[in-house]
This record gives C-alpha cells, sequence and structure tokens, in this order.
C-alpha cells in the first residue's frame, strides 16, 4: 500500500467518522428539544397548580378574617 493510498483510505475513514458524529449530534439536539418541550409543560401545571393553591389560602384566610 502506498502512502498516496494510505492517506485516501484515514481521508475516508475520517469522512465516515464526521458523518457518523454528525448524526449523533442531531440525534442528541433532536431529544434535548422533546425534552425541553416536556419540561416547559410540566413546568407550566406545577406554576398553574401553585397558582390555585396560592388562590384557595388567600380565599381561606379572607374567610378566617370575615369569621371575627
Amino acid at each position: 500500500m502506498t502512502v498516496s493510498q494510505l492517506k485516501g483510505r484515514m481521508d475516508q475513514g475520517f469522512t465516515e467518522v464526521d458523518r457518523k458524529l454528525d448524526s449523533i449530534g442531531d440525534k442528541l439536539d433532536s431529544i434535548a428539544n422533546r425534552l425541553g418541550d416536556k419540561t416547559d409543560g410540566h413546568f407550566r401545571i406545577l406554576h398553574e397548580h401553585e397558582d390555585r393553591i396560592q388562590d384557595l389560602e388567600a380565599w381561606r384566610l379572607a374567610k378566617k378574617d370575615t369569621a371575627r
């Protein structure tokens, strides 16, 4: 095998590795986006529940104050 043949094979191998790394990066980006969307949804629900709890606490305090 000549040096130029070896260089050609090495370049071909590096090109394949680059392509696989790009594919893995794309898959990880896709997963991160899906997880981000789910996380946003969960946080929205948590904030809604927190708002409801605060409303109930305020109502309870108001009711307690008017009962006096």
